[in-house]
């Protein structure tokens, strides 16, 4: 069994031909305008990559900030807190010291009106115990005392007392 056939060679050295210039053909047409595409798109992966990476980096620079900006916040948060609790504690003891003080100035007012009391209340009983000194007295004299007696006798008596 003969592969080849002398009937069949004519066939096969047009087929390769034909396949020879598809080829040839197809590589002039096809493979410049592939190659071209091929590496376009890898053009345009390697820009989406670095864009990507550079986005990437960007937010990360932003979150960055961001936690800048939070601290920041933090501190003046607590600065601002710090300072309120102080002007609040300062506000507190100077309630307190005024309240303090009007409570001293009550207290000495009460105790001034209480020694007038005291004073007014012994004056009284002085002039009661001298008025009713002057009419025993003058029961035991038997006569009207005049008011200038009145006096003497009032005067003797809390020298006496005194003593």
């Amino acid at each position: 069994m003969d592969l080849l056939k002398p009937e069949m060679l004519g066939d096969v050295i047009i087929n390769i031909v034909n396949i020879l210039i598809l080829f040839f053909v197809t590589k002039k047409l096809l493979y410049k305008p592939v190659r071209n595409y091929l590496a376009a798109r890898r053009e345009k992966e390697l820009a989406a990559l670095t864009g990507a990476q550079e986005a990437k980096k960007e937010a990360e620079e932003a979150k960055a900030r961001c936690d800048a900006l939070l601290a920041d916040a933090e501190k003046e948060k607590e600065t601002l807190l710090s300072g309120a609790k102080a002007e609040a504690k300062a506000a507190a003891e100077a309630l307190l010291a005024d309240a303090r003080t009007e409570a001293d100035e009550v207290l000495r007012k009460a105790g001034e009106n209480a020694e007038a009391e005291k004073a007014r209340v012994l004056r009284d009983a002085d002039r009661e115990i001298g008025l009713t000194a002057v009419e025993l007295a003058g029961k035991i004299l038997g006569r009207e005392v005049s008011d200038e007696d009145e006096r003497r006798l009032i005067d003797d008596f809390f020298k006496h007392l005194g003593d």
